[in-house]
């Protein structure tokens, strides 16, 4: 069965940093809400993750590579994060019952690590994940390889951050669709 996102009211977009793409842990959750009969983004909304000591005390938990893409420090996520409990009562909150959709397999992991190792009492994901590719049609398939392309590029220019992903992303998906209209 073909998924239709017209079908929807809305299609939201998740993106996670993380400390190291390998033995790492999420430090900052974006997503972008796309109202799709009135084709506008409707809410974009990211934080940082405050780690728990557990986290940072695990061998080779942070990367200079990641940290040159995301520019996020320790003491950022110390400074200005959320605890996970409260990230996952933000995320309970606004996303329960929603389909989400990524640009990386990864994420998932970083949502399961998130309310597995960072929850005081046992949570389940109250929402799926599922590869950003669902959205777009086939006809969509070269324009997405050129906005990989320009992300790649734009990483070097730019921060990677988790609500500017998402929103792009989302704004990917509105461009799709007003091509259809």
């Amino acid at each position: 069965m073909r998924f239709d996102p017209n079908l929807l009211e809305e299609v939201t977009f998740l993106d996670i940093e993380a400390s190291a793409l390998e033995n790492g842990y999420p430090i900052e959750i974006g997503w972008a809400t796309v109202d799709v009969p009135g084709q506008t983004l409707k809410e974009v909304e990211s934080f940082l993750i405050r780690p728990p000591a557990g986290w940072l005390e695990r061998a080779d938990s942070w990367s200079e590579a990641s940290f040159r893409i995301h520019g996020i420090t320790v003491e950022d996520l110390m400074a200005d994060g959320i605890s996970p409990e409260e990230v996952m009562d933000r995320l309970d909150t606004a996303l329960a019952g929603q389909t989400l959709f990524s640009d990386s397999a990864k994420d998932q992991e970083w949502l399961d690590c998130l309310y597995r190792e960072g929850a005081s009492r046992e949570r389940s994901l109250p929402f799926i994940r599922k590869d950003v590719a669902w959205v777009f049609e086939r006809r969509d398939t070269d324009e997405m390889r050129v906005h990989a392309a320009l992300k790649e590029r734009g990483r070097a220019i730019r921060q990677h951050r988790a609500a500017d992903d998402a929103r792009e992303w989302a704004q990917l998906f509105l461009k799709s669709r007003s091509n259809l209209l």
